[in-house]
């Protein structure tokens, strides 16, 4: 994928490492040439879903109640699935969702409810 560096890919890989590691994760550090990029799940293009991934958004569901949207995660995860059943992967994988799943409906309930008015305050 040419917008993505191997370094930007090793650095957020660390820092996810630390994070877990910081809550309990026993995790290496990955050498750069262990990262791979893995653009076949790309599909039509950008923000367009594939077959793969929709197949992915319901096994998802099905079996481990995950809400993924159709795109990037999905895709993310068809990769990921994919290369398993490949073969192309270690022993343990860990597949990171940054899309909570997690209803948000509670913050909407109690946001606060703007008029008209005071919706156009605050374009002033």
């Amino acid at each position: 994928w040419p917008y993505v560096r191997r370094a930007t890919l090793t650095s957020l890989a660390r820092s996810t490492i630390r994070l877990l590691q910081a809550r309990g994760a026993d995790l290496v550090h990955p050498s750069p040439n262990t990262l791979v990029v893995d653009s076949s799940a790309i599909g039509g293009g950008y923000g367009q879903p594939t077959s793969e991934g929709l197949d992915a958004v319901d096994r998802a569901r099905e079996v481990a109640g995950l809400l993924l949207e159709p795109t990037y995660s999905a895709k993310a995860l068809a990769a990921c699935l994919r290369a398993i059943v490949e073969g192309r992967t270690g022993s343990n994988v860990l597949f990171v969702d940054t899309l909570s799943s997690r209803s948000l409906s509670h913050l909407i309930e109690a946001a606060p409810s703007l008029s008209g008015d005071s919706m156009g305050g605050l374009l002033r």
